[in-house]
């Protein structure tokens, strides 16, 4: 594919995202929020700060619970049509949309239905930018070596631009960051998890590897998230797993940093941070010695963080998995630094969330 056939395949029906937003803080009848989970509790507080008011929240039975949830009267999903006795616009709360989507046939009330793609990152990019970028956009495509790393490239950025990822939905596939087509695993790992959160990819680690390997370092610069972190080393009881309470950079240096108390998976080094934290290079912290596996997923800090693993990258070639969706020239700078430190990578993406997040950069 030349560059004027990948232009094609760019989307041109950019959505303009906030028409919804004013749309639903406009409306004259009722709007209710169908959810009540994670995804569905960020949506609420993103509504609530453009003045969308949510009328009621209706949840599925077996998630029930009577009262009110953020101080919103709740109902039975399977009782909306008894409950609510005019027309209402329904409100998705969950990243599988399309599941939600199919039990909504019989809602004879219904007016309008809205969903909205990853909240955290709702002003992504748009046409004007990506048009601006082509020529780079082209590099990475050309750098990813099968063909469903080049169909997970463009459906990300057509779902951004459209506002719905219905292009990405069927590409979605479990095993994040250890893919079984990609990522082979032995028993001498020396495992970088950056973005350690509370512990959740060292335990798929651990379980993969039936507790062998050689070494894991952990690093976590939210206080909260360390804290439970510390907590499930703990129960492993291994002196080979070493965890850090700070974030990784490209050099020693304390940074402000920003933890979200609603949801500390968010959590991110930011000028508007309320407290400062350590950081430090990856290659200053292991001095050498051999790494085997990096993964990283540190909310936008992904790039200074490589280049601070420039020598351990260079010396070692560890498999790489590194989340690519946080910033919109993540598409384009990412692969570019790993391939400048590195030329002998292969490149693949894969996605692993039903939303526009999770996509990972894997290079091996």
């Amino acid at each position: 594919m030349d560059i004027k056939d990948f232009k094609l395949k760019i989307t041109n029906s950019e959505r303009n995202k906030y028409l919804d937003v004013l749309e639903l803080k406009d409306s004259k009848i009722l709007n209710v929020l169908y959810g009540s989970g994670d995804y569905a509790n960020t949506l609420f507080n993103f509504l609530k700060e453009n003045q969308v008011i949510i009328d009621y929240v209706c949840i599925d039975e077996k998630f029930y619970i009577p009262g009110e949830w953020n101080g919103i009267s709740t109902i039975k999903f399977e009782e909306i049509e008894n409950c609510i006795l005019e027309d209402y616009n329904l409100i998705l709360g969950f990243s599988r949309y399309k599941e939600a989507e199919r039990k909504l046939i019989n809602l004879r009330k219904l007016s309008k239905l809205y969903f909205f793609d990853s909240i955290s990152f709702f002003n992504f990019f748009n046409l004007e930018y990506v048009n601006s970028r082509i020529e780079d956009f082209f590099k990475t495509y050309c750098l990813l070596q099968d063909e469903k790393s080049r169909a997970v490239f463009l459906a990300f950025i057509n779902s951004k631009l459209k506002g719905k990822p219905d292009e990405l939905y069927d590409l979605v596939e479990g095993d994040q960051y250890f893919p079984s087509d990609l990522i082979s695993l032995t028993s001498n790992e020396v495992f970088v998890d950056a973005g350690a959160y509370t512990g959740d990819t060292l335990s798929v680690f651990i379980k993969k590897v039936d507790s062998k390997f050689t070494s894991y370092y952990a690093f976590e610069p939210d206080q909260i998230n360390f804290n439970l972190l510390k907590s499930l080393v703990s129960n492993f009881n291994s002196s080979d797993i070493n965890i850090f309470n700070i974030g990784l950079s490209d050099k020693k240096d304390q940074l402000f940093f920003k933890s979200d108390k609603v949801n500390t998976v968010k959590s991110s080094f930011s000028k508007d941070g309320e407290v400062t934290v350590d950081v430090n290079s990856l290659d200053n912290i292991v001095n050498g010695r051999e790494i085997t596996f990096i993964k990283m997923d540190i909310e936008g800090a992904e790039f200074s963080a490589i280049t601070g693993a420039k020598s351990s990258i260079q010396k070692h070639k560890p498999k790489l998995a590194i989340s690519m969706y946080h910033k919109p020239d993540d598409l384009i700078v990412l692969p570019q630094l790993i391939k400048a430190i590195r030329p002998d990578y292969k490149f693949y993406l894969r996605h692993h969330l039903h939303i526009t997040q999770e996509l990972v950069l894997y290079a091996i």
